[in-house]
């Protein structure tokens, strides 16, 4: 079979014809599920970007069916897909994919949580099972890894933004399969998704944006938004994916081999080969914040007078540019700083999320210490390998070094279940509507045992804590009820 001509058809076979997968999937899937809702929770309350989205949903008439997360408001699916996928990335600290370079679980779970809700509220209702929905969400998060090995690289050069370009992609994907649209209106799906799918490069280079934290919002409302249109009909274009003008031709801008994407389709899910977070930064600077914890081990409380990062290119928009990157104007602008958070993790010996609070960001010793790192390509990296090298230089002279290949997360040193419980539940706290520990926990339990739940939606039961009374101000991005920053 020529897999460029036919992979739109292909594609939407697959998601129409794949309704359960299996328990391996289904059990990695509802980890990532876990981790989505949790920093999502978090990024209700906590993120700066967010308060918009609260907002606007708490200004809806509320009679729609599906849930705000961190939030007691529930809108039109629509709106519900859009302030969730918002929340998914706006604390960085979601599952990434490190070879495809997405975050394969951010818009396809908001999107998935908005349809099942109203699913269950049509008339006559459809109970989505546990299994459906991750299901549903596995096969979504799959195709985004896969055209992440794809277009990743190759629509970054061009100037793109692929992470949320992708997203939706998958969005549309998990809309479909929630849907159970045939294999025709599920290209019709990713046909009206290409219309809304987009995001720029340029988001890299202004300083004071939060567009980089929300960007899932507009993927995850493209999803829900182009499956329900498919389901009720509206007709797309019989190549989205492979045409002479559709996604890859466009965004990779030159003729790309398709075959990754078909490679193992339906029996491989690489949304479960995922890693996950255990610092709320860019997947990028993981490595060298392991390494930097390391060296740090051995200053004995002293800071060194200058420390020289190694690793490879795609590294480069860490670091890049310097005055940005050494002096972060935002929360989410200093996660995606190398400089930040190396500092951070050698002054501070952590990175947390209130290491990117405004006090946080104005911290003295850690900028003047940001100014003393350099950042230096390593020949030999591999594109998309975890590797990294921090060398530490001393006021004596003395000189410290830790080269790491691997980070905590990584599914060859991945986080145990109570890690990821934890980690929920740290999240939890700071939602919009807080959540307690023990009914965070017992919420957690709930959605890790969503491969057994006949009714997925009962595990959410209890999602919104307290209203949120205030906050302090000096916490990442917090809002308070009704939305003031």
């Amino acid at each position: 079979m020529n897999a460029r001509a036919g992979l739109s058809s292909v594609l939407a076979d697959h998601v129409a014809t794949t309704r359960l997968v299996s328990p391996a999937v289904l059990r990695g899937t509802a980890r990532s599920l876990l981790d989505a809702v949790g920093v999502s929770l978090g990024a209700s309350g906590a993120a700066e970007g967010c308060a918009a989205f609260v907002r606007l949903a708490e200004e809806s008439d509320g009679s729609g069916p599906s849930r705000v997360l961190g939030t007691p408001f529930r809108v039109v699916p629509s709106l519900a897909a859009l302030a969730n996928g918002a929340f998914a990335h706006a604390l960085d600290y979601e599952d990434a994919h490190d070879v495809a370079m997405v975050h394969p679980h951010a818009a396809p779970v908001a999107t998935a949580l908005a349809l099942a809700d109203a699913l269950a509220r049509r008339h006559p209702p459809r109970v989505v099972s546990g299994p459906e929905l991750l299901a549903a969400v596995a096969v979504g998060a799959d195709l985004v890894c896969r055209l992440g090995l794809v277009l990743t690289r190759a629509a970054d050069e061009r100037g793109w933004y692929p992470p949320p370009i992708l997203g939706a992609l998958g969005a549309a994907v998990t809309a479909s399969h929630l849907l159970e649209l045939p294999a025709p209106k599920v290209r019709d799906a990713l046909s009206l998704v290409t219309c809304q799918a987009t995001c720029f490069g340029e988001l890299k280079r202004s300083p004071h944006s939060d567009v980089r934290a929300v960007r899932d919002a507009f993927a995850a409302q493209g999803g829900a938004l182009a499956g329900l249109l498919a389901a009720e009909g509206v007709r797309g274009f019989d190549q989205p994916l492979e045409g002479d003008a559709g996604v890859i031709a466009q965004y990779a801008g030159r003729p790309v081999d398709p075959s990754p994407v078909l490679e193992g389709l339906g029996e491989r899910f690489l949304g479960i080969e995922v890693s996950f977070k255990p610092w709320p930064s860019c997947r990028g600077t993981h490595a060298f914040v392991h390494a930097a914890l390391r060296v740090r081990e051995e200053l004995g409380g002293q800071l060194p007078v200058s420390v020289t990062l190694t690793g490879g290119p795609e590294n480069l928009m860490l670091v890049e540019p310097s005055s940005q990157k050494v002096e972060p104007a935002t929360a989410i602008d200093a996660q995606f700083s190398l400089p930040f958070c190396v500092a951070t993790a050698l002054a501070r010996g952590r990175l947390e999320l209130a290491d990117f609070g405004p006090s946080a960001r104005r911290d003295p010793e850690v900028l003047a210490l940001a100014r003393r790192i350099s950042y230096q390509l390593e020949p030999g990296a591999a594109a998309g390998s975890v590797w990294a090298k921090v060398t530490a230089r001393l006021a004596s002279g003395v000189t410290l070094e830790r080269v790491v290949d691997q980070v905590p997360g990584h599914p060859d040193l991945p986080l145990d279940d109570r890690a990821l419980v934890d980690k929920f539940v740290s999240c939890a706290a700071l939602a919009a509507w807080p959540l307690g520990q023990e009914q965070a926990r017992d919420l957690a339990g709930r959605l890790l045992g969503l491969p057994q739940e006949p009714d997925a939606l009962a595990a959410f039961d209890g999602m919104v804590g307290g209203p949120l009374a205030g906050r302090d101000p000096e916490a990442t991005g917090t809002v308070t009820r009704g939305g003031e920053r």
